[in-house]
């Protein structure tokens, strides 16, 4: 049996929202935690993203926030979804890791699953495409037509990029994880590096 549990503040309407209005720093950094069952151990997250990765994306979080209260989607009062924590070795660290209650994990993990929908079905992938190209004044078939030809013309680099992209487990989650080079097609352009 499952039991879900909410949040007062972070619905999954305002988590959407706020997927959508953090920055792609923090953006990274908020679905990485999300993705970890609620941790980031930042110094996988800094190999993964180089040793900068972590400079601005928790500032972008609290940004996030304080317009989201400023601007009413969120109410006043909101705290930070996430939590840095130190090794406490000395007076002045970096950042040891980030922490999300297990709750917000799931709900911000589902927010990202909404708004960014995962690889593994093209058309999901291509109807969101065509739903931004819709927002950005272009009419239904005209959208889902360069949603279409933007697919097309940049599926080799799109295949190169979730090759890349390490995608960490997500609570909930039974779709497969990234797939190796061996599904990915053959004309990249790029040298199998293996």
């Amino acid at each position: 049996m499952t039991v879900a549990v909410g949040d007062p503040v972070w619905t999954p309407e305002r988590a959407d929202q706020f997927v959508r209005e953090v920055s792609p720093k923090g953006r990274r950094l908020l679905r990485a935690v999300a993705e970890g069952e609620g941790r980031v151990d930042c110094e996988k997250f800094r190999e993964q993203y180089g040793e900068s990765a972590l400079h601005g994306p928790s500032a972008a979080i609290t940004k996030a926030v304080n317009r989201g209260i400023r601007e009413g989607w969120l109410p006043e009062g909101t705290e930070l979804p996430l939590t840095s924590t130190y090794d406490g070795r000395s007076s002045w660290s970096k950042t040891d890791g980030y922490r999300l209650p297990r709750h917000l994990a799931v709900i911000f993990c589902d927010a990202f699953r909404r708004i960014y929908p995962a690889p593994g079905n093209p058309q999901v992938v291509k109807d969101h495409l065509a739903a931004l190209y819709e927002e950005l004044g272009h009419h239904d078939q005209a959208a889902r037509e360069m949603a279409e030809d933007f697919l097309e013309t940049h599926a080799d680099d799109l295949a190169i990029w979730l090759h890349a992209r390490v995608r960490p487990w997500c609570p909930g989650d039974t779709s497969p994880q990234v797939p190796t080079e061996h599904h990915l097609p053959l004309n990249t352009g790029q040298e199998n590096r293996t």
